[in-house]
């Protein structure tokens, strides 16, 4: 039953809803096993498994040295694997890493610890390995064969498995790096866990330099049931 005091002029708004995320302009409430969700109409939110477009995120050029850019924020659901995408990524510092560590609670908080992997990297018929670090993941490593510059170009994505679980978060992803003009083509291919039992609310993407180019980060979800 409905409490009919709690309804003004016979309407229920957005805020008065049970929803298990945020949900962007132009989703449809739909329900799912978890309750109530803001999802696409006809993708992932009618039970296809497809992929569904989420949001995209344009940084702006200039932004201070080392900055944060959070994806995502407060709107990863429960039951959704999602993939976050990059391209036409640049730094005024030439050829650098783009990196990214977790977000959990509302601020959200970094989450500095406890990640760990294997990335490969390859350049031209040059392959190598290097373990990740602890306290982020390397979405695309920096070139460790010289020729550098600010022009250089990345590009990639990352997969990461029902983040907002409260467990451990898997994720594997692949990027390139085009130096351009006519110059090197590189490649980064990575499986990495953040092992601790945590709920994820953003994903918080680093590029160890300057932004410089107006590329795009964009991500995408999709049901696993």
């Amino acid at each position: 039953t409905i409490n009919g005091s709690y309804i003004t002029d016979d309407t229920i708004d957005e805020a008065s809803l049970q929803t298990t995320n945020a949900g962007t302009n132009g989703q449809f409430l739909s329900k799912q096993a978890g309750g109530l969700t803001w999802a696409a109409a006809g993708g992932s939110g009618s039970g296809s498994g497809a992929w569904e477009w989420v949001e995209t995120i344009q940084p702006a050029a200039g932004l201070a040295s080392n900055a944060r850019i959070w994806l995502c924020n407060q709107n990863v659901a429960l039951g959704y694997d999602y993939l976050i995408t990059w391209e036409d990524i640049k730094s005024s510092s030439g050829d650098v890493s783009l990196v990214m560590r977790l977000g959990s609670g509302s601020t959200p908080s970094e989450l500095s610890s406890n990640y760990s992997g294997t990335g490969f990297y390859a350049y031209g018929s040059t392959i190598g390995a290097q373990a990740e670090a602890s306290d982020e993941i390397h979405l695309h490593r920096q070139n460790q064969n010289g020729g550098g510059q600010p022009d250089d170009v990345k590009f990639g994505e990352m997969l990461l498995y029902n983040p907002a679980g409260n467990y451990p978060t898997w994720m594997h992803g692949i990027g390139g790096e085009y130096g351009a003009p006519g110059g090197f083509f590189y490649t980064t291919l990575n499986s990495a866990i953040h092992d601790q039992s945590v709920s994820i609310t953003a994903f918080g993407v680093q590029v160890n330099g300057t932004f410089s180019h107006n590329g795009h980060f964009i991500t995408y979800r999709r049901i696993r049931s």
